[in-house]
C-alpha cells in the first residue's frame, strides 16, 4: 500500500494505491461419505491478485467549515467462506472469481469549538460478488449451505452526525442515516 497525502492552503489531496494478492486452499483431514473423492486431503490452490485505488480532497472554505470528495475502485478477494461450497465437506468451489466495489462518498464538515457536525452522502456498487448463507433447512433436516454467484448489490444513502458541547466536561450527540441497500441482478443460486 502506497498513500501520497498533499496539502495546500485550501485544498488537501491524497491518492493510495493497494496491490497484493492473497492466496487460499481447504485441507480436508476427514473423508466425507458423500463427498468420498472430494474432501480428504488439501485442494487446489487459489491466488487472487488484487488493486485497488483510492482518492480524495478536501476543500477548506475557511476554518471551521469543510467539504470532501472520496473515490475508490478497486478488486477483492472472495472470503474463504464464500470460494468453497461447503468448506467443512468438500474441496468443491462456487466462482473462483475477484469482486469488484466502486465507491464514490461527498459531504460537509463543521468543525467550531462548541458544535461538530458531518453530512455525508454516500454510493457503493458490488458486482460479481459469491455470498454463502448457512443454515439448518428443514425441508432437508440437515444443515445446507445456500451460495449465490454472480451477485450485485448497490448501497446509496446519507449519514449526519452532531455534536454539541455542553460545557464541564459533558457533550450531546445524534447520529441519523438514511440509505438503501439492494441487489441490481438476478444470481444463480448453489444449495450444497
Amino acid at each position: 500500500t502506497c498513500a501520497l497525502p498533499i496539502y495546500f492552503s485550501r485544498f488537501d489531496y491524497m491518492l493510495a494505491i493497494n496491490l497484493n494478492s492473497t492466496a487460499m486452499y481447504r485441507d480436508g483431514k476427514t473423508k466425507n461419505g458423500i463427498f468420498p473423492d472430494d474432501s480428504y486431503g488439501k485442494s487446489q490452490e487459489y491466488t487472487f491478485p488484487d488493486a485497488g485505488i483510492k482518492g480524495g480532497a478536501i476543500y477548506k472554505y475557511n476554518g471551521r467549515n469543510y467539504f470532501f470528495l472520496n473515490a475508490s475502485f478497486e478488486t477483492r478477494a472472495p472470503y474463504f467462506d464464500n470460494l468453497f461450497l461447503s468448506p467443512k465437506s468438500n474441496n468443491r468451489v462456487a466462482n473462483a472469481d475477484d469482486e469488484f466495489i466502486t465507491a464514490f462518498e461527498g459531504g460537509y464538515q463543521l468543525k467550531t469549538p462548541r458544535v461538530k457536525g458531518k453530512l455525508t452522502g454516500y454510493y457503493t456498487q458490488y458486482t460479481d460478488e459469491t455470498e454463502t448463507i448457512h443454515f439448518y433447512n428443514e425441508s432437508f433436516h440437515t444443515f445446507t449451505n445456500y451460495t449465490l454467484t454472480g451477485l450485485n448489490k448497490r448501497h446509496e444513502g446519507i449519514e449526519a452526525s452532531l455534536e454539541v458541547n455542553l460545557g464541564r466536561g459533558f457533550s450531546a450527540s445524534g447520529v441519523v442515516s438514511a440509505g438503501q441497500h439492494f441487489y441490481t441482478s438476478r444470481p444463480k443460486a448453489l444449495i450444497t
